[in-house]
């Protein structure tokens, strides 16, 4: 690339970009929130158009000559990014973990012509390699997240392709599951495969990575050797000693009950995920879930806010409520930040819009609103520092500018329960830290927390207790 441009939205979001990717090189790419990182990908990928003025340049050269059309590029080239598993939440598509790999021959989003025997023998050495043959007659919208970008995954390599993106692509999975991916990536570099590797933690890359770039308001502040890039490695060890203040330990005296479940049955689409779960929820508790890829965490979420009911001998009560319950009441006292909730917004609504909605817990079209819905809007806006995107559209933010936003709408009701599920997916370490200390103050105000997270670095006090799901049992830490 020379010169290289990109406007979105009528704003420039890449400038004056010089970069280029030689045989051998690996690279990774750094930068904060709405840096440019994922449009740079799509860039690269040919699915984003420059800007015509300036004069720029992009061109590939694959071994047939210098060629400046991406579509040239295309069959050469495979991006995985987060927006592309939301596609598949927004649109209904649920192709079991077969087919979904099988449309990567296609780089078609749906299966459209089954495979052929050499294909089918290839999708068969792929799986056993992934270890993922327990996924492939599943179906994806009833996967966790983080089974779902293994499948991903080898959906974009199942082509072979020269040159691999990938944006963020450890968000979500456990530590497990992030070590065999980076093994399975540097294990592809000696097959001839180029990375470049988006993400916001050094410690988080493969190890075949001999480059990188930093990206800052859209521009290139610093690339080079990562035996240069020593001086970053502390830079990003987690969001600990950046937040300040502590939560008390509630003591072991008898606090109201805000939740109640007992002899829970839990299914994701056929599977049972968890079985025969009790546990409470009491005021004076901040909960901490952790468990493998699959283990049940995010339908546990879903349980909480109400999304789906136990299975028939199970029973979830809120606040003491008789039934029936009305849900949309219900939801006025439970805030929620999912990875399913980002990925059901329509791409027309403005940030502004989608904090509003968070008073009606809706998705799109909001009623009018109050002069005090107005005036909380903007306050938790300013709170979660929004202010120069509230008229942007959800589609022009980037993913952790995104999880933001949902944040601030998971908060303007001021909730009695914040429930949230992998809620630092796609933050830079700032982005973190300004959401860690927003949740040790409202624990110390009274807002009781739920978090489903694999993060390592959890911050010490917040959390008063610890339920460990696995292989359908949930086991609970005091």
């Amino acid at each position: 690339m020379r010169r290289a441009a990109v406007d979105l939205g009528g704003r420039r979001i890449l400038d004056d970009l010089d970069w280029t990717l030689l045989p051998g090189e690996h690279w990774a790419l750094f930068g904060t929130n709405g840096s440019g990182k994922t449009t740079f990908l799509r860039l690269i990928a040919g699915q984003q158009w420059p800007t015509p003025s300036p004069p720029h340049q992009r061109t590939y050269d694959f071994g047939n000559g210098s060629e400046e059309h991406a579509v040239y590029a295309h069959q050469y080239i495979r991006l995985l990014s987060p927006e592309l598993q939301d596609r598949y939440y927004r649109f209904n598509w649920n192709p079991t973990g077969w087919a979904l790999i099988a449309t990567g021959f296609a780089d078609s989003p749906i299966l459209r012509r089954q495979p052929e025997a050499p294909q089918v023998q290839a999708i068969s050495d792929l799986v056993e390699c992934l270890k993922i043959g327990c996924l492939i007659n599943r179906r994806f919208l009833e996967m966790s997240r983080g089974e779902q970008r293994k499948l991903l995954l080898a959906r974009a390599v199942i082509r072979s392709p020269r040159v691999l993106l990938l944006d963020e692509i450890c968000d979500g999975l456990d530590q497990s599951a992030r070590h065999q991916l980076l093994g399975f990536i540097d294990d592809l570099s000696g097959l001839g495969v180029h990375f470049v590797f988006a993400s916001h933690r050094r410690q988080e890359i493969p190890r075949a990575i001999n480059r990188y770039m930093i990206l800052q308001n859209g521009r290139i502040a610093d690339a080079g050797h990562m035996a240069n890039l020593d001086r970053l490695a502390a830079a990003d060890t987690g969001v600990v000693d950046k937040v300040s203040g502590q939560h008390q330990r509630g003591s072991d005296a008898p606090e109201s009950v805000l939740i109640a479940i007992e002899n829970a049955d839990l299914y994701r689409g056929d599977v049972r995920v968890l079985t025969a779960l009790n546990w409470r929820l009491r005021a004076n508790q901040n909960w901490l879930i952790r468990g493998s890829n699959g283990s049940g965490k995010s339908t546990l979420i879903k349980l909480l806010h109400a999304e789906i009911r136990p299975a028939l001998g199970g029973r979830i009560a809120w606040f003491g409520m008789r039934p029936p319950i009305n849900v949309w009441q219900l939801r006025k006292r439970l805030g929620i930040v999912s990875d399913d909730l980002q990925s059901n917004y329509s791409e027309a609504v403005t940030v502004y819009q989608c904090v509003a909605s968070g008073f009606f817990a809706s998705i799109g079209r909001i009623p009018l609103l109050t002069a005090r819905q107005k005036r909380c809007i903007d306050k938790w806006i300013e709170i979660l520092e929004l202010d120069a995107l509230r008229a942007k559209r959800i589609d022009q933010l980037s993913y952790g500018q995104f999880r933001r936003v949902l944040m601030a709408r998971a908060l303007v009701q001021r909730p009695d329960i914040l429930l949230l599920d992998e809620p630092m997916s796609g933050l830079d370490s700032d982005s973190m830290a300004l959401i860690w200390s927003l949740l040790v103050r409202l624990s110390s105000q009274g807002t009781r927390i739920v978090m489903a997270s694999h993060e390592r670095e959890i911050i010490g006090g917040l959390f008063t207790h610890q339920l460990t799901l696995e292989n359908g049992q949930a086991t609970t830490v005091n």
